[in-house]
C-alpha cells in the first residue's frame, strides 16, 4: 500500500507527500524495500529537490538496502536537474562501491 502510494505521489510530483508517507513507515515497523525508496528518490527529482534524494539514497544502508542503478539514476537526476553536476558525479563515482 505505501509503495503504491509512494509511487503516485512521484508520478504526480508530489515529493512531500512522497517522503511523508516513507517517514511513516518506521513507526509502523514497515520495511521499505529498494523499489519504496527509488520512487521517493524520483518523487524528489520531480521535484527537483537534490539534496533530499541524496539524504533517502543515503538513507537505504539504515534501512539494510543497498542502492542500486535505479537508485543512483534517480539521484543524478535529481541532481542534474538543479544544476548540480558536482554532486552527480560523486554518486556515479561512488556505485562501483554499492555493488
Amino acid at each position: 500500500l505505501f509503495r503504491s502510494a509512494i509511487s503516485a505521489s512521484a508520478k504526480c510530483g508530489k515529493w512531500q507527500h512522497a517522503l511523508e508517507l516513507l517517514a511513516e513507515m518506521d513507526p509502523q515497523q514497515l520495511h521499505a524495500d529498494e523499489v519504496t525508496c527509488n520512487a521517493a528518490i524520483s518523487a524528489c527529482a520531480t521535484g527537483e529537490n537534490w539534496q533530499l534524494a541524496l539524504v533517502v539514497l543515503e538513507d537505504m544502508p539504515r534501512r539494510a538496502l543497498q542502492p542500486d542503478e535505479v537508485s543512483c539514476s534517480a539521484a543524478m537526476v535529481a541532481c542534474e536537474r538543479c544544476g548540480r553536476w558536482e554532486q552527480a558525479l560523486d554518486i556515479l563515482s561512488s556505485m562501483p562501491s554499492m555493488a
